[in-house]
């Protein structure tokens, strides 16, 4: 039976991740627990230091408007799940689900010890 999580916090999100780390098995689709958390981890990095392909200016000042207002009413960001972030740093694969939980809340807490320090949304608010 799927599950989908509706996380609405990093408080939420570090809970479930300590839930997650007492699992023996989880099922996924498209990548591994460890993959999924890398990406999360990579995702909330970036978030706080840019992103190292943004799209066009052009994008980001039309369609980038909308999507980032329909992400901010929903409450959550959908898009494909089996996508790395463009341009990114290849995940390691090598990595076992307890360290990429484990590097998922180790990313958790630095973003909530500086709250301010969240470049890309700033810029993606203001421009919206």
């Amino acid at each position: 039976m799927e599950q989908v999580l509706h996380i609405a916090s990093l408080e939420e999100a570090k809970k479930e991740l300590m839930r997650l780390k007492e699992v023996s098995h989880v099922q996924v689709k498209n990548w591994g627990v460890a993959e999924i958390c890398l990406h999360c981890a990579q995702t909330i990095e970036y978030a706080m230091v840019g992103y190292p392909v943004m799209k066009p200016a052009l994008i980001r000042g039309t369609i980038g408007k909308i999507a980032i207002r329909k992400f901010l009413s929903q409450g959550y960001m959908k898009h494909d799940l089996s996508a790395h972030v463009e341009g990114g740093s290849k995940l390691d694969s090598d990595v076992d689900a307890q360290a990429g939980i484990q590097k998922l809340l180790d990313t958790i807490d630095q973003r909530m010890q500086n709250r301010s320090n969240h470049a890309i949304l700033k810029k993606c608010l203001k421009e919206a």
